[in-house]
């Protein structure tokens, strides 16, 4: 098909709508200098089109503003949408040809550029006609004592503002720069959201400027700084609901009146943006949390940047401190950062959103993709030459291991590989990784390689090309070099003593062959070289070389296979393995090969070889593993990054190095690259740094000194040995740490090989150093559970059960005035039975009658008419007194605390008192009658006295400080005593809630501690106690020793006892005391001795917080029975009493009397009858 030719697409043959979208990117004063004129079609597109324009004046053109004004303004006034002026020459011109009014009725944005003051206040005026006006932008330049008070006011007379940003340039101090917009009370508030201030201002400046603006919702300001104005609160009241974001890029008030500000307007705040200068306070990070939770609940993303400082102008102790506060759970959970920045010795840090999710890729598991959200960042920036590569870590080191980094960026060229190293190994918590650039090295050939046994020892330096020899009997060390052109991978050498011959694989870079060759040191430092084999294994990843003890048999570990050689037949054969291992050390003894390296799924693990190579799986590691060696026949020693670990071949951990008594050599770094052994030399370790240091075998009794013996220059250090601690014993000749003394043995330093039996009533933990006395441990407490109320607390009750009650003890018997009574009722019937009898005796019916006379008298019951009442009123009497005394004495039965058993009754525990117990909070207001005993108790001066037990700790080693917030401050003890291995400080406590540090410069072991704390007695009044303060809690745990860092909690609980009175008109009392609760972690209070030993700290840092219950416990006593209620119940008991023997007599005498004479009537009867009939027969 022929295509006919079809003229170019010109310009102008492009739609309208294309010309719009392309006039939008140009500015409208271009738009009519380039194509008004050019022609009908464009003109027509410009003039008459209704779309809005955008005017911008710029300073380079002035004839052209003045063209602009008349051909483009003036003619669209009605279309201009946005105008903008760079300078306020332009303004002028543009005010000699045009006024704004209401008829720029489209204009929504100005933007004013490096106007004066005062011409800005007049261009205001005119913009309070403007309709449609929602963003408007003004920078000022002024000179000193500027006053923005008139700009803000007019700015906020504005009717439909929305954005207003305000920028002040000044070549002066700007603390001159006045505020002050007083609200007045039929003000109208403005409609401004979007709030820029591009200029220095106080807080009460910002305060006055959003008392006005209660719609905003943004809010910038550049600097916020102190006022120097010696009142600066604002107690104007704000209400913004409506701000949601806050950027201060140079906060410069200090944190009260930051926090004061955040509680007035941060209720809804979303977005927190905050530059701070160099005010420590703002560091607390429990500070920020308390003001977040509790103020700004609804606060999603916060970005806190501390500027830069040199490190040695930061104190050390607190940076580690300061910065784990800002790592914690409150921190993570809401997915803010801590970010630490390094670039030379400069530090900066920051708190911000993470800005990326790192993923763990695991093909393994159905889950390939782990989310690692980092919780803190390192980065670190600036190169470094191989020089300052320790001098770096040097600074920095307490800093990356102290805090729990979790991402490490470097951005940096060239970045050593050591340097990189040595970074990654002090962060353990480190799960991602950022690096700009990483150099190439033959890692397999990297490093320090070193081989022993009991004749030499040998290393390998690859960087320098050189080997190094040292023999057991010399102290001279031999050297030779080997070519340029060759990499040594792997050594070994034969464990047995006349092996001098150093066995490795070598690669000629020249011909890029591998062999297994041999180098034989003589004692002359003669050295002959030999390749024995080629060996074609080195394009595998990883391999590594070992040898026979006797130097028969050497052996290559791959992947998933073993190559053998055997010297003296140049035979070689392959084996295959039963699992695919990636190989990073390995050691052979006798009987066992045992081999690290990793599994396939990256999983560190060890494993033993016997029998044709089956692995035998013993442990799965949790570190990385650099090399491991034999110690004997069931020990063998594992090499981490940072430590040498110490096992059984069952896997036990016996101990560590670095440690307690084993301190790292100066020279040496903390970062190990492999390890070697041998019987007779010890134990040889290589640092990243090539510094070889060998702990040599020790005499029993004692254990190896390591951070002695070496320097620079030196290529073989060796360690020196000193006698065992007291407390501690040593068996072995083995480079061990010494034995702690077991459970309830000591050593006091005179038998450094075994350890001395405890008496059984001693104090004899972990490592004891005396035989301590077991009171030394003794716990002293202050505290006793209340009474509980007896369960009866009605006096009646109490009286009838005590008057009524017998048994038959001689103490109740004596007591019971029913025995009495009885006693009483007994003698009455045998004179009832001798005034029964003595009516059938005519001479005494005389005294018969005196007595019943004399009866009727005291007759009670019934009132003077029955002589057997008077008998039976003597009963009523003893009844009667005995509840009187009782009475009496059970009244005097209050308090408590004053009075002592009651020998009166059977119950010798009866008292005349009754108890309650309850909690109040102390946010609940105090009665005028409570409030002194609190003040009291608030009074009370503290001494904390901690006991150190069973320590070699004396007084030169301890240091107390107290810690609030980041400051320290040293407290000289009160007392210090050292006595039989007991420790004794005692400290004014300056506050009751405070948080105490007690520093034992050194190594030495603790077994047991005990803590109390003591004050004074005080009273006020009789009404007012408060008791002495004495109580010591003790704390041990057998089988382990006091931790390098322990912490114990204290809190205290206001004890309030009230007794009430006993009489009306009289006074409560009441008494206190402080009582203490403990909380603490066991396992971090005391640790193994195998933690111990493996801590390397220099000191023991105890830490003692105090802190006070927010709630009391009131106990209150009062009185069963007070004296008015007594007098009135024995009364009563009284008349009781009388009213039923009368009841008893009434029924006597209205039932029992007629039923006997009835009886003896009828008895009569039938004596008479069968009188008669006897008669009449």
């Amino acid at each position: 098909m022929r295509i006919s030719n079809v003229p170019a697409t010109c310009f102008e043959n492009l739609s309208n709508e294309l010309f719009y979208e392309i006039f939008d990117y140009l500015g409208d004063d271009y738009i009519y200098e380039t194509f008004s004129n050019l022609n009908y079609r464009f003109q027509h597109l410009i003039t008459c089109s209704s779309i809005p324009l955008k005017i911008k004046f710029r300073s380079t053109a002035t004839s052209q503003s003045i063209d602009c004004c008349k051909t483009v303004v003036v003619p669209n006034r009605h279309r201009i949408r946005s105008l903008n002026f760079e300078h306020e020459s332009l303004l002028n011109i543009f005010f000699k040809h045009c006024i704004i009014d209401s008829s720029f009725n489209r204009l929504q944005s100005i933007v004013l550029g490096n106007m004066s003051i005062n011409r800005a206040a007049i261009l205001l005026f005119y913009l309070k006609s403007l309709p449609n006006l929602v963003s408007l932008t003004m920078c000022i330049e002024e000179e000193e004592d500027s006053d923005l008070s008139d700009i803000y006011r007019m700015i906020f007379s504005l009717p439909s503002l929305k954005y207003n940003k305000l920028s002040l340039y000044v070549d002066y101090d700007e603390e001159d720069l006045n505020i002050s917009i007083p609200l007045a009370l039929n003000a109208q508030f403005s409609t401004i959201e979007y709030m820029v201030m591009n200029h220095t201002c106080t807080l009460n400046n910002l305060m006055s400027i959003l008392c006005h603006t209660p719609r905003v919702h943004h809010l910038i300001c550049d600097t916020l700084q102190e006022a120097t104005e010696s009142n600066v609160t604002n107690e104007q009241s704000i209400i913004l609901s409506n701000l949601v974001y806050i950027r201060i890029n140079n906060c410069e008030i200090n944190f009260d009146r930051f926090e004061m500000f955040m509680k007035k307007v941060s209720s809804q705040l979303q977005i927190l943006h905050i530059k701070q200068g160099a005010n420590k306070a703002y560091l607390d990070a429990n500070r920020w949390q308390r003001l977040i939770k509790k103020y700004i609940p609804n606060l999603h993303k916060f970005i806190y940047e501390y500027p830069g400082y040199e490190y040695n102008d930061y104190e050390t102790t607190s940076l580690d401190t300061t910065f784990n506060q800002f790592i914690s759970p409150f921190w993570v959970n809401k997915g803010w950062i801590f970010e630490l920045e390094i670039n030379n010795k400069e530090i900066s840090f920051s708190i911000h959103p993470h800005k990326k999710i790192w993923f763990d890729v695991d093909a393994n598991t159905d889950n390939a993709l782990t989310r690692l959200i980092p919780t803190s960042q390192l980065s670190v920036s600036g190169c470094w030459s191989t020089k300052e590569n320790q001098t770096f870590i040097d600074d920095f080191k307490s800093l990356f291991v102290a805090i729990q980094f979790t991402h490490l960026n470097i951005n940096c060229e060239k970045v050593p590989i050591e340097m990189l190293i040595r970074i990654i190994q002090l962060l353990p918590n480190l799960n991602s990784l950022k690096i700009s650039s990483l150099p190439t090295m033959p890692l397999a050939c990297s490093g320090t390689k070193i081989v022993i046994n009991d004749k030499m020892i040998a290393a390998v330096y690859n960087d320098q090309r050189q080997l190094r020899v040292q023999f057991a009997s010399a102290t001279t060390a031999c050297a030779s070099n080997f070519s340029n052109s060759s990499l040594i991978y792997s050594m070994a050498l034969g464990r047995n003593s006349n092996e001098t011959s150093v066995i490795y694989i070598r690669q000629d870079l020249t011909t890029n062959q591998s062999f297994i060759s041999s180098t034989t040191i003589y004692e002359n430092c003669t050295i002959y070289s030999l390749d024995l084999i080629l060996f074609n294994f080195t394009d595998e990843k990883h391999f590594i070389f070992a040898i026979y003890p006797t130097g028969q048999l050497q052996f290559v570990f791959l992947n998933n296979s073993v190559f053998i050689y055997e010297p003296n037949t140049q035979k070689s054969a392959l084996w295959l393995m039963n699992s695919t291992l990636t190989h990073y050390a390995v050691d052979i003894n006798s009987e066992f090969i045992v081999l690290a390296g990793y599994t396939y799924s990256g999983t560190p693990t060890i494993h033993l070889i016997h029998d044709r190579f089956e692995l035998v799986n013993i442990s799965n590691m949790s570190s990385t593993i650099r090399a491991l060696a034999w110690l004997g026949n069931d020990t063998f020693t594992v090499l981490i990054p940072s430590q040498v670990l110490f096992y059984l071949t069952k896997f036990t951990l016996l101990s560590t190095f670095p440690n307690k008594w084993k301190k790292l050599c100066a020279t040496m770094v903390l970062n190990f690259n492999t390890i070697a052994w041998s019987n007779a030399i010890g134990l040889a370790i290589v640092d990243v740094n090539e510094s070889v240091y060998i702990i040599r075998p020790t005499t029993p009794g004692y254990y190896s000194v390591t951070n002695t013996g070496c320097g620079e220059g030196i290529p073989f250090a060796f360690s020196n040995e000193t006698i065992c601690p007291p407390g501690s014993y040593h068996l072995e000749t083995l480079s061990k740490p010494c034995a702690l003394c077991p459970y309830g043995t000591f050593n006091s330093g005179n038998n450094s090989v075994a350890c001395i039996a405890c008496n059984n009533s001693s104090f004899c933990p972990l490592g004891a150093v005396d035989n301590v006395d077991g009171e030394a441990i003794s716990t002293i407490l202050q505290a006793s559970a209340y009474p509980k109320s007896p369960d009866s607390t009605i006096f009646d009750d109490i009286l009838l059960q005590n008057i009524f009650t017998i048994n038959f003890s001689r103490h109740c018997l004596i007591v019971s005035p029913v025995f009495w009574t009885v006693i009483v009722i007994i003698f009455t019937l045998l004179l009832l039975v001798i005034m029964g009898a003595s009516k059938w005796f005519i001479r005494c019916k005389g005294i018969r009658q005196i007595i019943k006379g004399v009866f009727k008298q005291t007759d009670l019951i019934g009132e003077g008419q029955l002589w057997v009442g008077g008998i039976v009123s003597f009963s009523v009497i003893v009844l009667v007194v005995f509840a009187y005394v009782f009475s009496a004495l059970y009244l005097r039965q209050y308090p408590i605390e004053t009075t002592s058993n009651s020998s009166f009754t059977c119950n010798p525990s009866l008292r005349n008192s009754k108890f309650s117990t309850e909690m109040q909070l102390l946010g609940i207001p105090l009665n005028d009658e409570i409030q002194p005993i609190f003040d009291m108790l608030d009074a009370q001066p503290y001494t904390l006295n901690v006991d150190f037990v069973n320590t070699l700790f004396n007084c030169q080693d301890v240091i107390v400080q107290q810690t609030v917030g980041l400051v320290i401050t040293f407290i000289a003890p009160q007392n210090c005593s050292y006595h039989n291995a007991v420790l004794s400080v005692s400290i004014t406590l300056p506050l009751h809630a405070i948080a105490i540090q007690l520093i034992l410069n050194d190594t030495l072991s603790v077994g047991g501690i005990r803590v109390g704390l003591s004050g004074p007695e005080a009273t006020k009044g009789d009404n007012y106690r408060v008791k002495e303060l004495n109580f010591k809690q003790s704390y041990s745990v057998p089988n382990r020793v006091l931790s390098q860092n322990p912490s114990l909690q204290l809190q205290f609980i206001r004890l309030i006892n009230s007794t009430d009175p006993l009489s009306e008109g009289q006074d409560t009392k009441f008494s206190a005391l402080w009582i203490p609760t403990f909380s603490y972690v066991s396992d971090q209070l005391f640790l193994t001795e195998t933690q111990y030993i493996g801590n390397t700290q220099l000191q023991t840092l105890f830490t003692i917080s105090l802190s006070e219950k927010a709630y009391y416990v009131l106990n209150n006593q009062s009185p069963i029975a007070k004296q008015a209620e007594v007098v009135f119940h024995s009364i009563l008991f009284t008349i009781v009493c009388l009213e039923l023997f009368g009841l008893l007599f009434l029924i006597f005498k209205l039932l029992f009397i007629p039923l006997f004479k009835s009886i003896i009537s009828k008895f009569h009867r039938i004596s008479a009858s069968e009188k008669y009939q006897t008669t009449k027969m």
